[in-house]
């Protein structure tokens, strides 16, 4: 399974202040006096694939660090030899970075001095959530050291009974109800008792400092293509016969869907996975010469010649990969364009982790991480078949292109004394790329999306946009508008919920009434409380029809999309944080801005001497940007325009430079822009591992006048 249990504050950075607080710390009064040998602790790291790269820190009940380990390998091994005068009961956490300044992160607990036997994995994080006073495994060592949590034999024990309970009908179905979690031997093979970590998903996301909310997906392959998977939602503040109550919890089933052997996954998958990725690295490996006669972005399927290459495709014929209408090559966006390029050469497919399996044609989603040899890293997916057992790449299949990422942003009003309307939102972002003719026209009329709710939104073409944007259902056409009927928004992300920051704002008029940029609200009434989006599950299944321009009346084709995660509530969002300007940028911002009743009001002037210099902050909980964009309309006109920059996630400050031979540019002076441009927003964005969006935007527009 993909580890999706997550807090994005560090771990280890959270490690490091407990062990400031030495032996300080408040203890817990169950601690046992200092161990008067070293002792070891040793097992597996694990979520079905070994959660490689990963370092275990224990953490003992005074607060202290007493043991890290080296880097968990392929194997799923490690071992900690603890410091003389460690103190049990003791919290271990096996932490590695996932995407690009995220932390993931798996706990697990020893409650007794010696040395023993301690797997991490997602059950015994589970095991630990039931032990943290607010559900959050990442908290429980400060916990202990604050009195605020006990790690006793008693406790844990209780623990792993309700875990147990809970887990019931895939611990049957897997044949691992007697199983202990904490201590058994097992292999990372994919079966027996992998094999269960292989079946399970589990997200645990803080909803405040008093609880979190937790979502257990069973990974059981569904009738048809829009089947979602069964899954267990509780709070962790819920006690077990709320749980199994609240989710139809029996010996043998989930919701009332049976949890079989045969439907769950499939025995052996994860090494199947690790030898997938393997053949992906020894090809990686060759020399860019010898991986293909043509280099470059004119190289083509046909053009991978070397057999470790072509041998981890479907038919050993890369020409048979094809994925949201995209075939291997070297040209932009291709998959697999690295191995066209000498970049490319050295790079490491790791962290692979079976997602969902799709019934109709027996495909599974695969996650994976790829490190270049210049260390860049990328997270991604892809499809893959079995094929004279083994897994080989095959891609969705698809002939159009489509996603559905989770998105959140806080979209702060900064100008025009409009900061009391600033707002959270929270939905999903429903991506469909504007493929165009040769003559610049798009080739879709429109593409219908059903959401797993089963309401149908449309997607349509806009001119200068290069996704299809959603057409309004809610609002009357424009005076003097030339969208189509109904009226065209100008993005394709969907808000679900949204809620202002300032909770002394009244809610009437809402953020959808106010706003005077063209996004799209969803129906509050469908979406009313934090509750309402904590429900949505993390898999779930959309549905798009696609009705080309050339015959408009006639459906070209359906595919389906699986999400892996689901967007944040507010409260969640509010807790986790987002990236913020420093108080001298933001004033330099805001002094820069027009006044009211100056055009265009509210909207902040570019420098015309130098590119557009930035400082920010990120809190503990947030994940820290890696891109920043700013938009703007042409000088004179209602053109749109963007600017932005990529940079690293331990970066706090960069630049936007205005390239140079683009129309809003200064003519003469390098990165800065013409005379009289102005920007009306800027965003901060960053992507976690499973696809994820959260956005930082500063909004610098009139919003629509209250009543």
């Amino acid at each position: 399974m993909q580890p999706e249990v997550r807090q994005l504050a560090l771990a280890l950075s959270s490690a490091a202040l407990l062990t400031l607080a030495g032996c300080g710390g408040g203890g817990s009064s169950s601690s046992e006096p200092a161990l008067p040998v070293a002792l070891t602790l040793s097992g597996k790291a694990a979520s079905g694939a070994a959660f490689t790269s990963a370092v275990i820190t224990v953490i003992d009940t005074t607060g202290a660090t007493v043991g890290t380990s080296k880097p968990v390998g392929d194997d799923g091994r490690y071992s900690v030899t603890l410091a003389a005068g460690a103190r049990a009961p003791f919290v271990l956490i096996a932490s590695r970075e996932g995407a690009p300044g995220e932390t993931q992160a798996l706990v697990s607990v020893l409650d007794a001095a010696e040395s023993a036997t301690v797997n991490i994995t997602p059950i015994t994080h589970l095991i630990a959530s039931r032990l943290a006073d607010s559900g959050d495994p990442l908290r429980l060592a400060d916990d202990l050291a604050n009195g605020r949590a006990q790690i006793s034999a008693a406790n844990v024990a209780a623990a792993v009974a309700d875990i147990r309970q809970i887990l019931a009908p895939v611990l049957a179905a897997t044949g691992t109800s007697e199983t202990d979690p904490l201590k058994a031997s097992f292999e990372v093979d994919g079966t027996g008792y992998d094999r269960l970590l292989d079946s399970i998903r589990v997200e645990i996301i803080p909803a405040g400092a008093g609880s979190s909310n937790i979502e257990i997906g069973i990974q059981q392959t569904g009738a048809d293509d829009t089947a979602p998977p069964p899954v267990i939602q509780f709070s962790s503040t819920h006690d077990v016969a709320t749980i199994t109550t609240a989710n139809a919890i029996s010996a043998g089933s989930v919701g009332g869907t049976a949890i079989t052997s045969d439907t769950l996954v499939a025995p052996g998958t994860s090494a199947l996975i690790a030898q997938l990725l393997q053949g992906l690295n020894d090809c990686y490996a060759l020399p860019t010469g010898t991986r293909v006669d043509r280099v470059g972005a004119a190289g083509t399927a046909a053009n991978i010649v070397a057999a470790p290459c072509r041998g981890v495709f479907t038919g050993n014929d890369p020409a048979g990969f094809r994925n949201n209408g995209a075939t291997v090559g070297g040209g932009q966006n291709k998959p697999f364009r690295g191995m066209f390029f000498d970049s490319g050469t050295g790079t490491v497919f790791s962290q692979g982790a079976y997602e969902y399996a799709r019934p109709s044609d027996g495909r599974i989603l695969v996650s994976y991480r790829a490190r270049s040899a210049d260390g860049n890293e990328t997270f991604g997916t892809f499809m893959a078949r079995t094929e004279d057992g083994t897994l080989k790449l095959v891609g969705n299949g698809y002939d159009y292109p489509a996603e559905v990422v989770p998105s959140q942003q806080l979209r702060q009003q900064i100008t025009l004394a409009q900061e009391p309307f600033s707002y959270y939102s929270t939905g999903y972002n429903l991506s469909v790329a504007n493929l165009t003719q040769s003559s610049g026209a798009s080739i879709f009329d429109r593409v219908e999306v059903t959401t797993p709710r089963g309401k149908v939104l449309t997607l349509r073409p806009r001119p200068g946009r290069s996704q299809l944007v959603l057409q309004y259902d809610y609002l009357p056409n424009p005076t003097g508008s030339k969208d189509a009927v109904n009226g065209l928004s100008n993005t394709g992300e969907l808000r679900l919920r949204s809620e202002y920051v300032d909770a002394s704002t009244p809610a009437n008029p809402s953020p959808q009434a106010r706003e005077s940029a063209r996004l799209y609200f969803a129906n509050p009434a469908g979406f009313p409380d934090d509750a309402s989006i904590e429900s949505l599950t993390a898999q779930s299944v959309w549905t798009f029809r696609y009705y080309l321009a050339s015959a408009p009346d006639t459906l070209a084709a359906t595919q389906t999309f699986r999400t892996r995660t689901r967007p944040l509530s507010i409260r969640e969002l509010r807790y986790q944080g987002l990236t913020a300007l420093d108080d001298a940028t933001l004033a330099r911002l805001r002094n820069a801005s027009n006044p009211a009743g100056t055009p265009p009001e509210g909207q902040s002037l570019l420098p015309g001497s130098a590119p557009l210099a930035l400082a920010w902050t990120v809190p503990d909980r947030a994940l820290p940007p890696t891109s920043a964009t700013l938009f703007g309309l042409l000088a004179g006109t209602t053109t749109p325009f963007d600017d932005g920059v990529r940079f690293g996630s331990n970066d706090r400050s960069a630049q936007i430079a205005c390239p140079a031979g683009d129309a809003q540019c200064h003519p003469t002076v390098d990165g800065a822009w013409a005379a009289g441009t102005y920007m009306n927003g800027l965003s901060f964005s960053s992507t976690d591992a499973t696809g994820r969006s959260f956005s930082m935007y500063y909004s610098m527009a009139r919003l629509n006048p209250g009543p």
